[in-house]
């Protein structure tokens, strides 16, 4: 069986992988951590080492590279960042470029290059990016600063600041740049490289332009014995921004700046100064020219701004990269001639400046003329209309669009998906009104001191724009799967070449657009706090995840679909009934089976028969496996009890294998469906009328009826059953061709829902759609799980409890079966756990179709398990524990497993208990300081939900930092509780 493997917060292997490859250092660190935030896989080569990563050595989800060689091994890259030295190296250019082409051509990935405004090497980036077949975009920035960025220009000159030194910048106090806080930054990067419509495109990251004169203030008000010097003579610097395509950036400067402050007095940074002067007894840095020869140490990197572009942020020359990929690793830039222009404006501004002191340095006068008292009122009234009315504008047409956008969500859940679609066309209407309205009227806002409100609300609407738009692409997507669905109903004819493409188109820019949302969502927070709607915030934390997670998942089958749906060839699939009231190890008791055709994607038969009318024919003697044959008492094996291996794949081939032998029909795969998901069906239609039994069929009665009906004749031959389940099947059938699109959505919801809590198993010859289906855990398969790890810290636990009603009646319609699991971490790393099992019979009497519980009960546990005790109640006094008889105990290997089975009886009205001692093969490792210890609890087809505690007790000492789902923690031990009507991973993080 194919192995599954987990990344340690996720069940789901197509989450994307990333690749970042830095020549520049530190701002990487803050990318790191937003794409981990997204749910990526992260592999880092780069001028960082392994040590600024610390942090994450316990997880599986960040990998490492040590040198470029290793990224020929990496087996999938959905996305690629690039962040190229800033200096010119042209000799290599066309060795780098093929490297970066073969990287996008191996895995069709994304390509996102990244440098500042200062990189010499733009031009041939803009040559690379118009002439590569790669998904390529360049992204172009100011001048970093804030947490992990402890160098550069900005890094240094706040650096100094906290020393309380006079820094001396030998710029005119007028030239302007363009700041940019580094965690904004990796969140645009992010944003770019997710959006589907940034291909061949350049970008600057435009922030709010600010002077030096301006910074300094801003530096004042947080430093305040730090202050900045300049020199006034000098030309004003220009920036050439290329041939970009300008994108706003908001931020709180002066809040980024504090975070900046905060993080480096938090981290110790040890500050070199490069050079020294003594200014009124205190001493004066200057930020030295690029040709100055010493070397840089990586605290030092500093600069000297009056050299413009030629002078760049020098690289670490205390350390020796181990990259050599695009634009090289050595030579030097040419020197350019300062630009001998001024800007007009900054001009302007200078002038109101000088104004703006001479204004200062005159005194007050005690008294103001009439008219200008008068033109103050004026101005304040327009002043106040023109500041509430943006406001109020955009806040009425943020808060109708949010309306929309819930009616949208309120459309979804009750299927109708042309309201929801209209409501997303409205929503995306006023939310753009409020973003233009913000956009324009910002600016002024700021200057009044309510810029970090304004971005908020800006990021707010920008949040449900991105979820809007996902949403109005999966509504695209979903109505397009629904005609085809109905025509595949119908047996109508579908442009499937065409529409399957325009599904995939939709899902994967509906998941871009959420993977936004959700990046965006934790800065959130404080928003949704001061309006009061923490549960909203944590219902969305909860909700865009799985959503991603249903989005991803949908892709995966669109990508198979025309494998399964017989496009290119007839298919013809073995539909077993399973009446999981007499559970077996795959679901049920197989009463009926039908063969489904399937061509051109459309359904061309569908006919139900008795399993009993096929047995009937094989000829010769099959004989059964040993313990069937004990428990069931059966001497040859049928189609029947095919279903005997609790891994579904064996079980669906061995049923494929009788079906040739009995009836010679071969087929494509099998799929097996419980009474539950006929449940599911009537609760959709309320209720089906059978005519020619002359009843009604609802989810409530399904059950009785289908009994009722099928025990009348249970013998070889009989036709009772296949008449029941044919006539419902086809009244079911017929009630969805004729169902609207409302009821279609409903159906399709059913069926997916049914399929996540193994009520339906899928099993396909083709290997491709398998292996999609078992990604999906839509294949019933004994999963192996098997986390990734670098370190060893991640430890993996298992459970899977299987049972086989071998009582011959259907008495699990009246079982009711709680679960109890404990583990304990020893203090040596030695794991002991104990499972619990309460079963209640709730059966009135003896009689059909309830009466004795009589289970075969197996235990999968990792391979090497022992135990260590068996016990369970005594029938006559429930208080009394009594150890378990040897033997109706049985233990086997098997699927990579431990298993351990027995036989359990529960009479009548009686409760029964077993309790099964253990010990792992394997000890946890407590070298390193986190343990990631998780419990994969795998369900079973057919069973119905039970309530599961789990309870791990852990060595003192030991401090729980993150648990999923969440726990109750008490004194050294956590208690979760959850429904076990799906599988249940639990990661429970421990530091010590």
């Amino acid at each position: 069986m194919p192995e599954d493997t987990f990344s340690i917060q996720a069940d789901f292997d197509t989450f994307p992988s990333s690749l970042i490859i830095d020549e520049v250092g530190e701002l990487s660190t803050v990318l790191v951590d937003g794409l981990l935030s997204q749910g990526c896989f992260v592999n880092y080569l780069g001028r960082e080492s392994k040590d600024s990563f610390f942090y994450l050595k316990e997880k599986n989800n960040f990998c490492f590279l040590n040198s470029p060689e290793e990224t020929i091994s990496l087996k999938k890259i959905n996305y690629l960042f690039y962040f190229p030295k800033e200096i010119e190296e042209p000799e290599s250019e066309e060795k780098n470029i093929e490297f970066l082409n073969a990287l996008c051509g191996k895995h069709n990935c994304k390509l996102l290059i990244a440098c500042t405004y200062l990189n010499p090497n733009k031009e041939r980036i803009f040559t690379f990016l118009k002439e590569t077949k790669a998904n390529a975009r360049l992204v172009i920035f100011g001048d970093t600063f804030g947490p992990r960025v402890k160098s550069g220009f900005l890094g240094n000159l706040i650096s100094l600041g906290l020393q309380e030194k006079n820094i001396h910048i030998p710029e005119n106090p007028l030239t302007k740049f363009f700041p940019i806080s580094s965690d904004i930054l990796s969140g645009w990067l992010i944003r770019l490289i997710f959006s589907t419509d940034t291909k061949a495109k350049a970008f600057f990251l435009r922030t709010e332009p600010i002077n030096f004169y301006e910074f300094n203030e801003k530096i004042a008000k947080i430093l305040p014995k730090a202050n900045l010097t300049f020199e006034e003579d000098k030309d004003i610097f220009q920036i050439d921004l290329g041939k970009t395509e300008a994108v706003k950036v908001e931020q709180d400067l002066e809040e980024k700046i504090e975070e900046a402050v905060q993080w480096l007095k938090r981290n110790q940074i040890s500050f070199v100064n490069e050079s020294l002067e003594t200014k009124e007894k205190a001493e004066e840095i200057s930020f030295l020219d690029s040709s100055n020869k010493g070397p840089e140490t990586p605290t030092e990197k500093i600069i000297d701004t009056n050299k413009g572009e030629e002078d760049k942020r020098k690289e670490q020359t205390g350390k020796e990269s181990k990259l050599d990929f695009l634009f090289g690793s050595k030579g030097s830039v040419t020197k350019e001639s300062d630009s001998k222009k001024e800007d007009k404006s900054q001009e302007s501004e200078q002038s109101q400046r000088g104004k703006q002191k001479e204004n200062t340095s005159k005194p007050k006068k005690n008294s103001l003329p009439k008219k200008l008292i008068a033109g103050i009122i004026v101005y304040l009234f327009l002043f106040l209309f023109f500041f509430c009315g943006p406001l109020f504008f955009a806040g009425a047409t943020g808060f109708v669009g949010i309306r929309y956008l819930q009616k949208t969500k309120e459309g979804i859940t009750n299927g109708d998906l042309s309201s929801s679609y209209q409501a997303t066309k409205s929503a995306e209407k006023y939310l753009s009104l409020s973003t233009k309205t913000l956009s324009l009227t910002g600016p002024f806002y700021a200057l009044i001191g309510l810029g970090k409100q304004i971005q908020y609300a800006a990021d707010l609407i920008e949040f449900a724009e991105n979820l809007n738009d996902s949403a109005n692409n999966l509504l695209q997507a979903g109505a397009r799967a629904t005609a085809l669905s109905k025509n595949f109903i119908n047996a109508e004819s579908s442009r499937w070449e065409e529409e399957l493409p325009e599904i995939k188109k939709n899902l994967i820019y509906a998941y871009d657009r959420a993977s936004l949302s959700q990046s965006s969502l934790e800065r959130l927070e404080k928003v949704f706090v001061l309006f009061k709607k923490e549960s909203l915030f944590q219902d969305l934390k909860i909700f865009i995840p799985r959503y991603r997670e249903l989005l991803l998942k949908s892709q995966s089958l669109v990508a198979v679909a025309p494998e399964m749906l017989g496009i290119s060839e007839r298919k013809n699939y073995l539909i077993l009934f399973q009446n999981n009231m007499e559970l077996r190890p795959t679901g049920g008791f197989i009463g009926s089976y039908a063969i489904l055709g399937i061509e051109n994607g459309k359904l061309v038969n569908f006919e139900v028969f008795d399993v009993y009318q096929a047995d009937g024919q094989l000829k010769g003697h099959v004989e059964p496996p040993e313990l069937l044959k004990k428990h069931l008492g059966e001497a040859n094996w049928y189609l029947r009890d095919s279903n005997w291996d609790p891994d579904y794949p064996v079980s669906a081939r061995r049923a494929q294998w009788f079906l040739d032998k009995e009836m010679q029909v071969s087929t494509d795969g099998a799929i097996a469906i419980n009474i539950e998901t006929a449940r599911a069906l009537l609760s959709v239609f309320g209720e089906v009328y059978l005519p020619h039994y002359d009843e009604k069929v609802n989810k409530e009665n399904v059950f009785e009826k289908a009994e009722y009906y099928s025990e009348l004749g249970t013998f070889p031959g009989s036709t009772q059953k296949k008449d029941f389940l044919g006539s419902l099947s086809r009244e079911l059938l017929e009630k969805i061709k004729k169902s609207n699109q409302k009821e279609l959505v409903n159906i399709v919801g059913a069926l997916l829902r049914s399929a996540e809590e193994k009520e339906i198993l899928f099993y396909f010859n083709n290997a491709k759609v398998q292996q999609a289906i078992l990604n999906l855990n839509w294949g019933g398969e004994i999963r192996h799980f098997n986390p990734k790890s670098n370190t060893g810290t991640v430890f993996s636990d298992y459970l899977y409890i299987n049972e086989a009603n071998v009582g011959i009646n259907k008495a699990n319609f009246f079982v009711k079966r709680d679960i109890d699991h404990s583990i304990k971490i020893k203090e040596n790393g030695k794991v002991e756990e104990k499972l619990t099992l309460t079963y209640e019979n709730t059966s009135p009497s003896d009689n059909w179709p309830g009466g004795r519980y009589k289970t075969y009960l197996r235990i999968f546990l990792p391979q090497g398990t022992v135990l260590t005790s068996v016990l369970n109640t005594d029938p006559q006094n429930p208080n009394l524990w009594l150890p378990f008889d040897n033997s109706l105990k049985d233990e086997a290997m098997g699927s990579g497993k431990s298993i351990f089975g027995f036989i359990v009886e529960v009479p009548i009205k009686t409760t029964r208990k077993i309790e099964i001692k253990y010990e792992l093969p394997e000890s946890v490792d407590f070298s390193n300081k986190l343990i990631s210890y998780l419990v994969l609890s795998q369900k079973q087809s057919g069973a119905y939900p039970s309530v599961y505690s789990l309870e791990v007790t852990y060595p003192s000492g030991f401090v729980p930092v993150r648990v999923i789902p969440s726990a109750v923690v008490g004194e050294d031990k956590l208690i979760i509780s959850d429904k076990l009507n799906k599988d249940l991973i639990f990661q429970i993080d421990l530091v010590h």
